[in-house]
């Protein structure tokens, strides 16, 4: 293991993570992801996921923000950035 996989990031009682030294658009989708799904499954320091969570086989919300310049094409609520993945079943 490398270094960034030991890292964690602080979860509260209640088994949310702290993200406040986060992004802000990255931490707006933690917090509505776990307002809909719960808690996550898996917590580190570059990304959160949530397994099995509606119709989606997996959702990670990651730190870095990767901006995309795709010309007309829609942006949803978070903009052209690629830090929310979600994996269907």
């Amino acid at each position: 293991m490398n270094n960034m996989e030991n890292e964690k990031v602080m979860v509260d009682k209640s088994g949310m993570p702290d993200v406040s030294a986060w992004p802000e658009r990255p931490r707006l989708a933690v917090k509505e992801m776990s307002a809909k799904y719960g808690a996550p499954v898996e917590v580190s320091s570059e990304a959160i996921i949530w397994h099995n969570a509606g119709p989606y086989k997996r959702i990670m919300v990651t730190k870095k923000e990767i901006p995309h310049d795709f010309s007309g094409a829609a942006h949803g609520l978070f903009g052209a950035y690629d830090f929310v993945q979600c994996t269907y079943r």
